[in-house]
């Protein structure tokens, strides 16, 4: 019986054995399938996710799952599209009632790959599970119109409550501000072809490195990814958010070498109407935005070095200004910063604070 278990550990294809090597380090669920959309194995945050076992999904058609649950026109849409076509990325939301876990809101992507010879076509589903956070912002919504509501009821009482009406006009206006902001910033971020299950590999050296993001996932500690252009800076940052306590809210980019130095500034701590030639509304930068979530600050070596004394000291304080304004604001981001930069050679030359 031992040896037939081995014949056939040995026969699977090799991208299986690279999927089991990275099960553990992946939070969205996963399912590999094979060219006839039967179920091969799927990870554990799939079998949690979906209340799941593996010996009621593995073998069986992806549609037949749970008495049919997994037959979602959505579904069979991406699958169907891609079984003809080389390479194919899709993303498609797709909001769906199980039996078993309820009401589900979820992003399915779907990628060819190859087994162990061209015949040997599989497909890798990737599955994010993005119902908490589709529920933060509805609720946002909510919290809108409920005090919207309660600012006509006042305007309608007497002159004493008129304060109150302002006070609640002005917690609006920032609720829609803040909601506007984190709207349009999370329909940017749909838009990307992203996913952990891109960190594949088996090598020592990658090993280590999802080990290290294991470790310092959990904490709220500022994390520097080095690295040269193409390694993977990015998926690097986004796995340890994804693993983090604030998985839940959005994963806030700032390029700071794709914006002029002139507007990195207002990018990053917002502006007052008026602050500037062209400020014709006030706007909330990235870390009022990522308040409660992560920053993370790609190239960060391209900083400009007048602007380095104000990050150290949202760093330090968690504090900034917007530009236009004198009340100091306070935000909580865990900062995640990655760089191609030898930042140590840039101390040297004077282009970057060294206590920063």
């Amino acid at each position: 019986m031992a040896m037939a278990q081995n014949n056939s550990k040995r026969k699977l294809p090799a991208i299986m054995e690279i999927f089991e090597d990275i099960l553990d380090s992946v939070r969205e669920p996963l399912v590999v399938l094979d060219s006839d959309l039967k179920v091969l194995q799927a990870n554990r945050s799939f079998y949690k996710t979906f209340n799941a076992k593996p010996e009621e999904t593995e073998g069986k058609v992806i549609y037949h799952l749970g008495d049919r649950q997994w037959d979602i026109p959505k579904l069979r849409e991406l699958l169907e599209d891609i079984l003809p076509q080389n390479t194919t990325f899709n993303d498609f939301e797709v909001e769906h009632n199980f039996e078993t876990v309820g009401r589900k809101i979820m992003h399915l992507n779907a990628r060819r790959i190859h087994g162990d010879s061209v015949r040997k076509q599989l497909i890798l589903l990737a599955i994010e599970d993005v119902t908490e956070r589709e529920y933060y912002k509805r609720h946002l919504e909510e919290l809108v119109e409920k005090r919207t509501a309660e600012l006509s009821e006042a305007r309608e009482e007497a002159e004493k409550g008129k304060r109150i009406a302002e006070a609640a006009l002005c917690e609006i206006r920032e609720l829609k501000s803040r909601l506007e902001a984190e709207r349009a910033y999370l329909q940017e971020e749909i838009k990307l072809e992203y996913n952990h299950e891109n960190i594949i590999g088996q090598s020592d050296g990658l090993n280590y490195v999802l080990y290290k993001i294991e470790q310092i996932a959990g904490g709220n500690t500022t994390v520097l990814v080095q690295g040269e252009s193409g390694t993977g800076k990015e998926l690097v940052a986004r796995a340890v958010h994804g693993l983090s306590p604030r998985r839940d809210r959005a994963l806030v980019k700032v390029s700071c070498a794709s914006l002029p130095s002139n507007l990195i500034e207002s990018e990053l701590f917002g502006h007052e109407k008026g602050a500037f030639t062209g400020a014709n509304a006030k706007r909330l930068g990235r870390f009022e935005v990522a308040d409660g979530a992560t920053l993370f600050l790609d190239e960060i070596g391209e900083l400009p070095l007048e602007l380095q004394p104000k990050l150290l000291r949202v760093i330090q304080d968690g504090e900034f200004e917007r530009l236009g304004s004198s009340q100091t604001i306070k935000a909580d981001a865990r900062i995640i910063a990655a760089t191609n930069r030898n930042l140590e050679e840039e101390v040297r030359l004077g282009g970057f604070r060294k206590d920063l």
